[in-house]
């Protein structure tokens, strides 16, 4: 397939497809279909990398390279993740694809010394969850160990309604995390709490309508989520379920509260 010549200023489906390759080579670049100064100078050093004239333009010779397999000495060098980024994948991995459910759902969270008795497991089958039982559920598994988790703590990181920023406030407490402000940065991993008509500071049930979700550097978020699946490249049929997603970071800090996760030593 002969693809078009592209270079910074144009968008599409043929960016977002380079922006895939450059990211398989080792230069990680943000896939949103926009060729912009990142994905210009990932372009420059790509072609550095592969003896390539270094104009930053994606033409004939530039797409023939990255439509080759990457030499592996230019794969991503996993041993290079932090003790956190292991922990976290590891107890994300086990949900990834379950179930969303609307209504009232049946509470899933692998056991930890935060979660209650009265959540259940079901490991190897699809199993509805929501939003602050995910976070909740593997930032108990991640910070078992040395969390200082409140008597209350599971309670309030399931959001209630007279504590809207439970989540939060709970993580900031218990020694997992510390308040952050601005766009996340590369390689650091956020809990995002976000409400919409919130009144008084108060949520509003039948109006106010909250969400939290993690967030992996400016642009990757992992999510239960009922647009989920439309977003998972259609990973079933169901409404929703828990997935990755990019997405440029655009949240308005009025409406948004996010915890950075400290790093784990185990």
């Amino acid at each position: 397939m002969s693809r078009p010549t592209i270079h910074e200023g144009d968008t599409g489906s043929d960016v977002r497809y380079a922006q895939e390759r450059l990211t398989v080579h080792g230069f990680v670049t943000t896939v949103d279909g926009v060729f912009g100064p990142t994905t210009e100078s990932n372009t420059i050093a790509f072609q550095k990398a592969s003896g390539l004239s270094a104009d930053g333009i994606i033409g004939p010779n530039t797409w023939a390279a990255l439509e080759a397999a990457p030499a592996e000495d230019t794969m991503p060098i996993y041993d290079d993740l932090t003790n956190l980024d292991r922990r976290m994948l590891c107890e994300i991995a086990q949900y990834v694809g379950w179930d969303y459910a609307k209504g009232t759902p049946s509470l899933v969270a692998q056991p930890s010394r935060l979660v209650p008795g009265n959540v259940v497991w079901k490991p190897g089958s699809k199993t509805d969850t929501v939003c602050c039982v995910f976070v909740g559920g593997i930032v108990g598994r991640v910070y078992d160990k040395i969390a200082k988790w409140s008597q209350n703590a599971w309670t309030r990181l399931m959001v209630p309604v007279d504590d809207p920023w439970g989540m939060v406030e709970e993580a900031i407490a218990a020694g997992i995390g510390k308040a952050y402000s601005g766009t996340p940065l590369e390689g650091r991993w956020y809990i995002v709490q976000k409400w919409t008509n919130l009144q008084n500071g108060q949520v509003v049930p039948g109006v106010s309508s909250g969400h939290q979700w993690f967030q992996w550097g400016p642009d990757l978020i992992i999510e239960a989520n009922s647009c989920s699946d439309e977003d998972a490249n259609g990973s079933s049929g169901d409404e929703g379920a828990v997935a990755w997603r990019h997405h440029a970071w655009n949240q308005d800090p009025k409406n948004v509260r996010i915890v950075e996760l400290l790093a784990v030593s185990h």
